[in-house]
Protein backbone atom coordinates (compact mmCIF):
# COMPACT_ATOMS: atom_id res chain seq x y z
CA UNK A 1 0.00 0.00 0.00
CA UNK A 2 1.43 3.29 -1.31
CA UNK A 3 1.89 6.21 1.19
CA UNK A 4 1.62 9.97 1.13
CA UNK A 5 4.79 10.53 0.72
CA UNK A 6 5.60 7.96 -2.40
CA UNK A 7 2.21 9.75 -4.60
CA UNK A 8 4.19 12.73 -3.99
CA UNK A 9 7.63 11.38 -4.89
CA UNK A 10 6.00 9.68 -8.09
CA UNK A 11 4.54 12.81 -9.04
CA UNK A 12 7.29 15.21 -8.87
CA UNK A 13 9.81 12.24 -11.02
CA UNK A 14 6.84 12.24 -13.69
CA UNK A 15 6.46 15.92 -13.83
CA UNK A 16 10.41 16.25 -14.11
CA UNK A 17 10.43 13.48 -16.50
CA UNK A 18 7.87 15.45 -18.83
CA UNK A 19 10.34 18.95 -18.18
CA UNK A 20 12.92 16.89 -19.50
CA UNK A 21 11.05 16.07 -22.74
CA UNK A 22 10.36 18.88 -23.26
CA UNK A 23 14.17 20.74 -22.91
CA UNK A 24 15.24 17.82 -25.62
CA UNK A 25 12.30 18.80 -28.14
CA UNK A 26 13.30 22.34 -27.56
CA UNK A 27 17.12 21.40 -28.11
CA UNK A 28 16.23 19.33 -31.67
CA UNK A 29 17.96 21.34 -34.51
CA UNK A 30 15.19 21.03 -36.58
CA UNK A 31 12.64 22.67 -34.57
CA UNK A 32 14.95 25.85 -34.21
CA UNK A 33 14.77 29.07 -36.01
CA UNK A 34 15.62 32.52 -35.13
CA UNK A 35 13.46 35.35 -34.91
CA UNK A 36 14.48 38.75 -34.85
CA UNK A 37 12.64 41.67 -32.32
CA UNK A 38 10.68 42.36 -35.40
CA UNK A 39 8.96 38.90 -35.65
CA UNK A 40 10.96 37.59 -39.49
CA UNK A 41 12.67 34.39 -39.20
CA UNK A 42 16.11 33.77 -40.37
CA UNK A 43 14.79 32.00 -43.43
CA UNK A 44 12.88 35.45 -44.68
CA UNK A 45 15.51 37.11 -43.92
CA UNK A 46 18.49 35.57 -45.70
CA UNK A 47 15.78 35.65 -48.90
CA UNK A 48 15.33 39.08 -48.45
CA UNK A 49 18.89 39.38 -48.73
CA UNK A 50 19.60 37.65 -51.44
CA UNK A 51 16.52 39.34 -53.73
CA UNK A 52 18.27 42.70 -52.50
CA UNK A 53 20.96 41.52 -54.04
CA UNK A 54 19.95 40.23 -57.18
CA UNK A 55 18.32 43.71 -57.13
CA UNK A 56 21.50 45.32 -56.68
CA UNK A 57 23.11 43.34 -59.08
CA UNK A 58 20.48 44.11 -62.20
CA UNK A 59 20.25 47.91 -61.02
CA UNK A 60 24.55 48.03 -61.61
CA UNK A 61 23.96 46.29 -65.26
CA UNK A 62 21.69 48.72 -66.41
CA UNK A 63 23.44 51.65 -65.17
CA UNK A 64 26.62 50.50 -66.69
CA UNK A 65 25.16 49.86 -70.03
CA UNK A 66 23.70 53.19 -69.56
CA UNK A 67 26.76 54.97 -68.72
CA UNK A 68 28.49 53.07 -71.54
CA UNK A 69 25.32 54.88 -74.28
CA UNK A 70 25.87 58.12 -72.90
CA UNK A 71 29.79 57.99 -72.79
CA UNK A 72 29.35 57.35 -76.65
CA UNK A 73 26.90 59.54 -77.55
CA UNK A 74 29.02 62.02 -75.43
CA UNK A 75 32.20 61.58 -77.66
CA UNK A 76 30.17 62.42 -81.28
CA UNK A 77 28.94 65.48 -79.72
CA UNK A 78 32.18 66.68 -78.35
CA UNK A 79 33.78 65.60 -82.38
CA UNK A 80 30.44 67.27 -83.94
CA UNK A 81 31.18 70.55 -82.08
CA UNK A 82 34.17 71.22 -84.01
CA UNK A 83 33.72 75.11 -83.98
CA UNK A 84 33.73 74.78 -80.07
CA UNK A 85 37.59 74.89 -78.62
CA UNK A 86 37.67 71.71 -76.91
CA UNK A 87 39.04 73.35 -73.57
CA UNK A 88 35.43 75.59 -73.38
CA UNK A 89 33.24 72.08 -74.16
CA UNK A 90 35.24 70.19 -70.99
CA UNK A 91 34.71 73.98 -68.84
CA UNK A 92 31.04 73.34 -69.52
CA UNK A 93 30.61 69.90 -68.79
CA UNK A 94 32.41 69.74 -65.28
CA UNK A 95 30.25 73.22 -64.49
CA UNK A 96 27.44 71.53 -65.11
CA UNK A 97 28.76 68.48 -62.79
CA UNK A 98 29.07 71.45 -59.92
CA UNK A 99 25.88 73.36 -60.22
CA UNK A 100 23.87 69.86 -60.22
CA UNK A 101 26.18 68.45 -57.37
CA UNK A 102 25.21 70.91 -55.52
CA UNK A 103 21.81 69.99 -54.28
CA UNK A 104 23.15 66.42 -53.94
CA UNK A 105 25.78 67.42 -50.99
CA UNK A 106 23.36 69.24 -49.26
CA UNK A 107 21.04 67.16 -49.47
CA UNK A 108 23.13 64.15 -48.31
CA UNK A 109 24.65 66.76 -45.10
CA UNK A 110 28.11 65.32 -46.49
CA UNK A 111 30.89 67.24 -45.49
CA UNK A 112 31.97 69.19 -49.13
CA UNK A 113 35.51 68.14 -49.08
CA UNK A 114 34.98 65.38 -47.28
CA UNK A 115 36.46 63.69 -43.56
CA UNK A 116 39.92 64.71 -42.68
CA UNK A 117 41.81 61.56 -43.55
CA UNK A 118 40.41 61.48 -47.30
CA UNK A 119 40.96 64.88 -48.65
CA UNK A 120 44.27 64.26 -49.78
CA UNK A 121 42.47 61.41 -51.78
CA UNK A 122 39.20 62.99 -52.78
CA UNK A 123 41.21 66.02 -54.54
CA UNK A 124 43.75 63.34 -56.33
CA UNK A 125 40.88 62.01 -57.60
CA UNK A 126 39.32 65.12 -59.07
CA UNK A 127 42.73 66.24 -60.38
CA UNK A 128 42.94 63.05 -62.21
CA UNK A 129 39.56 62.85 -63.27
CA UNK A 130 39.44 66.17 -64.52
CA UNK A 131 42.95 65.80 -66.94
CA UNK A 132 41.50 62.57 -68.02
CA UNK A 133 38.63 64.16 -69.22
CA UNK A 134 40.20 67.91 -70.52
CA UNK A 135 42.35 65.28 -72.52
CA UNK A 136 39.93 62.97 -74.10
CA UNK A 137 38.03 66.15 -74.91
CA UNK A 138 41.50 67.15 -76.90
CA UNK A 139 41.76 63.71 -78.69
CA UNK A 140 38.07 63.70 -79.72
CA UNK A 141 38.71 67.16 -81.33
CA UNK A 142 42.06 66.51 -83.24
CA UNK A 143 41.74 62.28 -83.30
CA UNK A 144 38.87 60.49 -85.24
CA UNK A 145 36.49 58.63 -82.60
CA UNK A 146 37.68 55.51 -83.76
CA UNK A 147 41.23 56.06 -82.98
CA UNK A 148 40.68 58.52 -80.16
CA UNK A 149 38.80 55.56 -78.70
CA UNK A 150 40.90 52.70 -79.14
CA UNK A 151 43.64 54.60 -77.29
CA UNK A 152 40.97 55.71 -74.53
CA UNK A 153 39.34 52.54 -73.74
CA UNK A 154 42.63 50.47 -73.24
CA UNK A 155 42.57 52.07 -69.78
CA UNK A 156 41.94 48.63 -68.27
CA UNK A 157 45.73 47.40 -69.42
CA UNK A 158 47.18 50.42 -67.39
CA UNK A 159 45.01 50.17 -64.11
CA UNK A 160 46.51 46.63 -64.20
CA UNK A 161 50.14 48.15 -64.16
CA UNK A 162 49.30 50.99 -61.86
CA UNK A 163 47.56 48.57 -59.72
CA UNK A 164 50.42 46.26 -59.39
CA UNK A 165 52.62 49.27 -58.59
CA UNK A 166 50.54 51.21 -55.80
CA UNK A 167 48.20 48.45 -54.87
CA UNK A 168 50.94 45.39 -55.15
CA UNK A 169 47.92 43.64 -56.58
CA UNK A 170 49.16 40.11 -58.65
CA UNK A 171 49.77 40.72 -62.36
CA UNK A 172 50.82 37.38 -64.20
CA UNK A 173 52.42 36.28 -67.47
CA UNK A 174 48.74 36.95 -68.87
CA UNK A 175 48.12 40.49 -68.05
CA UNK A 176 52.08 40.68 -69.64
CA UNK A 177 50.64 39.16 -73.09
CA UNK A 178 47.86 41.42 -72.91
CA UNK A 179 49.92 44.33 -72.57
CA UNK A 180 52.02 43.83 -75.11
CA UNK A 181 48.92 43.44 -77.45
CA UNK A 182 47.37 46.42 -76.44
CA UNK A 183 50.50 48.54 -76.64
CA UNK A 184 51.36 46.62 -80.20
CA UNK A 185 47.72 47.47 -81.35
CA UNK A 186 47.96 51.18 -80.25
CA UNK A 187 51.01 51.59 -82.31
CA UNK A 188 50.05 49.96 -85.26
CA UNK A 189 46.79 52.05 -85.17
CA UNK A 190 48.56 55.03 -84.83
CA UNK A 191 51.01 54.68 -87.04
CA UNK A 192 53.73 56.74 -84.56
CA UNK A 193 57.06 55.27 -85.93
CA UNK A 194 56.22 56.69 -89.25
CA UNK A 195 55.39 59.79 -88.14
CA UNK A 196 57.77 60.70 -86.01
CA UNK A 197 60.71 59.27 -88.07
CA UNK A 198 59.76 61.58 -91.06
CA UNK A 199 62.09 64.97 -90.99
CA UNK A 200 60.34 68.43 -89.44
CA UNK A 201 60.11 69.83 -92.69
CA UNK A 202 57.75 67.01 -94.05
CA UNK A 203 55.57 67.39 -91.15
CA UNK A 204 52.18 69.17 -92.47
CA UNK A 205 49.57 71.23 -89.80
CA UNK A 206 47.70 67.80 -89.89
CA UNK A 207 50.17 65.45 -89.13
CA UNK A 208 51.17 67.57 -86.16
CA UNK A 209 48.07 67.84 -84.83
CA UNK A 210 47.16 64.44 -85.07
CA UNK A 211 50.37 63.33 -82.81
CA UNK A 212 49.39 66.15 -80.20
CA UNK A 213 45.68 64.25 -80.15
CA UNK A 214 47.56 60.71 -79.72
CA UNK A 215 49.37 62.41 -76.95
CA UNK A 216 46.40 63.78 -75.56
CA UNK A 217 44.78 60.11 -75.62
CA UNK A 218 47.39 58.42 -73.90
CA UNK A 219 47.87 61.29 -70.97
CA UNK A 220 44.00 60.86 -70.81
CA UNK A 221 44.25 57.19 -70.58
CA UNK A 222 47.18 57.45 -68.04
CA UNK A 223 45.06 59.80 -65.30
CA UNK A 224 41.90 57.98 -66.01
CA UNK A 225 43.88 54.95 -64.90
CA UNK A 226 45.09 56.72 -62.24
CA UNK A 227 41.70 57.49 -61.27
CA UNK A 228 40.26 53.78 -60.26
CA UNK A 229 43.72 53.25 -58.00
CA UNK A 230 42.46 56.11 -56.17
CA UNK A 231 38.77 55.27 -56.10
CA UNK A 232 39.96 52.03 -54.74
CA UNK A 233 41.12 54.87 -51.54
CA UNK A 234 38.08 56.42 -51.35
CA UNK A 235 35.70 53.83 -51.48
CA UNK A 236 33.46 55.20 -48.27
CA UNK A 237 33.12 58.41 -49.02
CA UNK A 238 29.89 59.31 -50.15
CA UNK A 239 29.40 59.81 -54.02
CA UNK A 240 28.10 63.80 -53.42
CA UNK A 241 31.41 64.32 -52.44
CA UNK A 242 33.07 63.00 -55.13
CA UNK A 243 30.91 64.60 -57.83
CA UNK A 244 31.17 68.11 -56.07
CA UNK A 245 35.00 67.82 -55.65
CA UNK A 246 35.39 66.31 -59.65
CA UNK A 247 33.15 69.64 -60.15
CA UNK A 248 34.65 72.68 -58.57
CA UNK A 249 38.60 71.16 -59.06
CA UNK A 250 37.74 70.28 -63.08
CA UNK A 251 36.68 73.81 -64.05
CA UNK A 252 39.80 75.36 -62.54
CA UNK A 253 41.60 72.61 -64.68
CA UNK A 254 39.94 73.53 -67.37
CA UNK A 255 40.06 77.34 -66.92
CA UNK A 256 44.38 76.87 -66.78
CA UNK A 257 44.29 74.09 -69.12
CA UNK A 258 42.84 76.22 -71.91
CA UNK A 259 44.88 79.61 -71.21
CA UNK A 260 48.09 77.06 -71.08
CA UNK A 261 47.03 75.55 -74.64
CA UNK A 262 45.69 78.05 -76.07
Amino acid sequence: MKSPQDDVLQSNSCSEKEGSSLEDKSSDPKLEFEIDETGVSSNEKNSAFQNNKKSKLFKGVIFTLSSTVFFSLNAVIVRHLQNVHPGEKAFFRFLGIFIFSLPLLIHSKQEPFGRRNVILMVFLRGIFGSLALFMRFYAYHFLPIADASVIVFSIPIFVTIFARIFLNEPCGWFEGILLVFTISGITLMTKLPLQFLQSEESIDVSTKERIFGIAMALGSTIFASLVYIVIRKVKDVHHSVILFSYGWIGVIVCTVGTAVFG
